[in-house]
């Protein structure tokens, strides 16, 4: 019963409800964006105080598979026009030194590389580990110890010679806070989905510029909607330092098919939002109803 275009209002009213699913409220405060934007006929991005920057650069992401599997991933990407990617780590300390070594030499030394933990090292392996990947040319190490050692993680920044990037250790404002008090990380990867939407979202690139920290928007490889939504907060938003930190808005490369009518323009190196009112996408209803999923 209440106004759709009260965004913050609502997402207010319904911060306590659906539990911890903070995805399942994400997608209805998204949706509430797209009946603003489109009532106002204007994009998302307007409603947000207008573009800090005409596209996004964007990052690929390489797992963890075994070096030459790894490698050919890293080829191709750069071949696409990729200018800086992140290399999934925190399997295992020797394997993951083979399989940066790898990625590094297929790359060239051009392409900026960062690492990404996952939270996979204890905080004995974390340090002595990044220190021998700093011969691979590193220049970010994404959530190197597990999300609950904050304190580690502090200890382990004030150690190293590239930026530390906190991911599953930041999901709302209240990690936020406690993160940039202990000094447990130089860049927030913030998350649309695990924020609970676009406004929570902003709200945490808002705090971390106001701390002197920056942030990079993640990915949980989102589909047309969720990866609109997510352009419309980093062309926004100047908490999110998308130039030196590109951002994960990659989803769509990882299907062969979408739920929106038409291709976001989203292309390897940077993406763009589109300028319809709203999210800026319409739904394929037939994809809608095969895609679904339903009780049974």
């Amino acid at each position: 019963g209440g106004n759709p275009l009260e965004v913050e209002r609502l997402t207010q009213k319904f911060r306590l409800a659906f539990g911890a699913n903070f995805f399942t409220k994400s997608a209805v405060e998204m949706a509430l964006w797209d009946i603003a934007g489109q009532a106002a006929g204007k994009p998302v991005y307007e409603l947000l105080g207008g573009k800090v920057r005409e596209l996004v650069p964007t990052k690929w992401s390489i797992s963890g598979l075994e070096p030459d599997k790894a490698a050919d991933i890293a080829s191709w990407a750069r071949a696409q026009g990729f200018k800086t990617m992140k290399v999934k780590v925190g399997v295992e300390p020797e394997g993951d030194l083979a399989r940066v070594k790898a990625v590094r030499a297929a790359i060239g030394e051009q392409i900026h590389l960062g690492v990404d933990a996952n939270g996979g090292w204890s905080p004995e392996q974390a340090l002595p580990t990044i220190e021998r990947l700093y011969e691979h040319n590193i220049y970010f190490a994404e959530q190197p110890v597990p999300p609950e050692d904050v304190t580690h993680m502090r200890d382990l920044r004030q150690k190293l010679r590239v930026p530390l990037v906190a991911d599953e250790s930041l999901w709302g404002l209240q990690d936020a806070r406690t993160l940039a008090a202990l000094g447990a990380a130089d860049v927030f990867s913030i998350y649309i989905g695990k924020a609970g939407g676009i406004l929570p979202a902003w709200k945490l690139a808002q705090f971390a510029q106001s701390a002197g920290l920056k942030c990079t928007v993640g990915s949980n490889l989102e589909l047309g909607v969720g990866s609109a939504a997510m352009v419309h907060l980093a062309i926004a938003s100047r908490g999110v330092a998308a130039e030196e930190f590109p951002c994960d808005i990659i989803g769509p490369f990882y299907y062969e098919a979408d739920v929106v009518l038409e291709p976001l323009p989203i292309r390897p190196g940077e993406a763009r939002p589109n300028t319809k009112p709203g999210l800026g996408v319409t739904l394929d209803e037939e994809k809608v109803a095969r895609y679904r999923v339903r009780a049974s």
